[in-house]
Formats: structure tokens, C-alpha cells, sequence
């Protein structure tokens, strides 16, 4: 996704959105335990997507880095 960012600042907010948004729903669509402890669960997901965010700003930030640094114009 950095890689079709037109800046930094752009690719930083998509990468973390996205790594967040897919942690989140990967962890939830997989739940199959019961209702009562579906609260502690989401708060775990949660916990856990934080470290998804970290991993698509991460990544994110690496294509932007790419794209700028081998892609320049002659």
C-alpha cells in the first residue's frame, strides 16, 4: 500500500488503518467461543491488532521507502 501512497504521511496513516482493520477481522471471524466470554475476547483482538497496526505501518512505511528511493525520475 505505501507504494501507491503519494507521500509519507499518507502511507503511514494507510499502512496502520489497514493492519488494524485486518487484525481486528481475522481475530473476529474466527471466534467460536461463548457469549459471556465474547468480551474478553474482543478486548484480546484488540490488544492483538495493535501489533497488526504496527506490522501494516511497518510495511507500509518500507513500500513508500521503496518507491522514493528506486523509482526516482531521470
Amino acid at each position: 500500500l505505501g507504494f501507491f501512497c503519494s507521500n509519507k504521511k499518507t502511507a503511514i496513516w494507510v499502512g496502520t488503518v489497514y493492519g488494524f482493520c485486518l487484525s481486528v477481522s481475522f481475530l473476529l471471524s474466527g471466534f467460536q467461543g461463548a457469549a459471556n466470554k465474547f468480551l474478553e475476547f474482543a478486548l484480546f483482538s484488540l490488544g492483538l491488532s495493535m501489533i497488526g497496526a504496527v506490522g501494516g505501518l511497518t510495511t507500509s512505511y518500507i513500500g513508500c521507502w521503496i518507491k522514493k528511493k528506486h523509482l526516482k525520475p531521470s
